[in-house]
């Protein structure tokens, strides 16, 4: 089987964390520093001749970036 050329690296995000501070109001966007830890590596396969790399990182802490 042939390397396929990677399209896009996905990071999704299991569970949740607590935070220390509010975050902004509804409809701001805010950034996040997490922590967290990989528990699962997927392969999607585009019929393309590229593939979508899928981490699943399940959250231990988060905090205002």
């Amino acid at each position: 089987m042939e390397d396929k050329k990677i399209d896009e690296r996905v990071v999704k995000f299991s569970g949740s964390a607590c935070i220390p501070d509010d975050l902004a109001t509804l409809g701001q966007e805010v950034k996040l520093l997490v922590k967290g830890d990989i528990f699962e590596i997927k392969s999607r396969d585009n019929q393309d001749g590229t593939m979508d790399k899928i981490f699943v990182v399940k959250l231990i802490t988060a905090e205002n970036a």
